[in-house]
């Protein structure tokens, strides 16, 4: 993230170890606590209990260093494509695809409610069940409030983004899971057409396509490469980037699951009911797998805000006032370490009032700001070139 060459690395020094311990998130890999769908989350980290969680401590130390490097009349390579002060990826965790729901799509989540491993409680699977009569049913939901709705916006203003689709069939079966398949027929831009059609369609436009891993595929061998090969053969292009569905991720098993399916690049280092820095960065980096002592060939990009954090009952409980409010004071954040601003938004919360608003504004600050927006492989391009041209200088 310093920008020094190779051949130059003497000058920098390293940082105190809160640092090191926060970026390489030793506390997650040394304590078992997880929260109810088996996270690490925010309110266990030392960074949040000490109020900081909101601020990127190491990248506002290395902006320290490169002043200090520059001041010594020592050359640093530019972080971001035509020397634009700080970049973005916008992304989409597709979970729920509409306000209704296909009979099919509704025999799924009855088959998680009864089948999955992660839920024993009968009376609990009786009173899903009976809530499943509460749903809007029709053949052939409609997308267009939602995922049409993020893509329009996207198209107007010229920016590209990353969708992260779920590739049903699944091998295991946890009650978290998404019940739409890439088959189902959806209403898109006034026609009915397959999910698979519709995302080619998006893919053709320039925004990226990735997996979002089922909830037992960040813990268990084998299930995020079928499901990436399931998802290739669908839509008839490469897959290399991926979120974890409900951002389940653990340090010390998921990073190498997703680089043996052969996954180059991964977005969920972040958290379900808060938003900030998580390791301590804003910077993409390559994880380090700490039993292994060594870097794995997989770019993290740090998820910085996600909507269900800005709007959840169980989390910050903003209103999309507030959320852009809140939104801009961390923009500003990146912008100040000149890192990298990753916000998720689930195209079904385009649904509530005023989130369609909030997303036009992220989107007008950011180019206000000269941001420069780019895909979660796009970013790992750039950053492998970028590490590339250091290592040869």
């Amino acid at each position: 993230m310093v920008g020094l060459s190779k051949s130059k690395e003497k000058y920098l020094p390293l940082p105190p170890q809160d640092l090191v311990d926060l970026f390489l998130r030793t506390e997650e890999w040394s304590n078992s606590k997880r929260d109810q769908w088996g996270n690490w989350e925010h309110s266990y980290s030392s960074n949040y209990k000490q109020g900081k969680l909101w601020q990127p401590e190491l990248d506002i130390w290395v902006k320290e260093v490169k002043k200090n490097l520059v001041n010594l009349g020592i050359e640093l390579l530019s972080t971001w494509s035509e020397d634009a002060p700080f970049s973005v990826c916008l992304t989409h965790d597709v979970d729920i695809l509409s306000d209704t729901v296909s009979p099919k799509q509704a025999m799924r989540k009855l088959k998680q409610y009864w089948c999955s491993e992660d839920q024993k409680n009968i009376s609990t699977k009786i009173r899903r069940t009976l809530g499943l009569f509460k749903n809007k049913y029709t053949t052939k939901p409609s997308i267009e409030k939602t995922v049409a709705a993020l893509h329009s916006i996207e198209k107007e203003y010229g920016v590209a983004s990353t969708y992260f689709l779920f590739a049903l069939p699944l091998h295991r079966i946890s009650q978290h899971d998404c019940i739409y398949s890439l088959n189902d027929w959806v209403v898109y831009d006034g026609t009915t057409c397959s999910l698979a059609e519709v995302f080619k369609i998006i893919h053709s436009g320039g925004s990226e396509i990735g997996l979002h891993g089922s909830y037992h595929t960040a813990t268990i061998p084998h299930l995020l490469t079928e499901q990436k090969i399931h998802l290739e053969n669908a839509l008839e292009i490469p897959i290399t980037s991926t979120r974890q569905h409900f951002l389940h991720w653990e340090p010390k098993v998921t990073p190498q699951l997703q680089v043996d399916a052969g996954i180059h690049v991964d977005g969920t280092l972040g958290f379900n009911r808060n938003i900030g820095f998580r390791s301590g960065t804003c910077y993409p980096f390559y994880i380090f797998d700490r039993d292994k002592d060594s870097t794995l060939p997989l770019l993290e990009v740090p998820l910085i805000i996600q909507d269900g954090a800005l709007f959840g009952s169980n989390a910050l409980e903003f209103d999309p006032v507030q959320a852009f409010f809140v939104t801009k004071q961390l923009i500003d954040t990146v912008r100040s370490v000149g890192g990298c601003m990753t916000i998720l938004i689930h195209p079904d919360m385009m649904l509530l009032d005023g989130v369609p608003t909030y997303y036009r504004n992220i989107i007008e600050y950011c180019l206000e700001h000269k941001a420069w927006f780019t895909t979660l492989s796009g970013m790992q391009n750039w950053w492998k070139n970028r590490s590339e041209t250091l290592g040869k200088s």
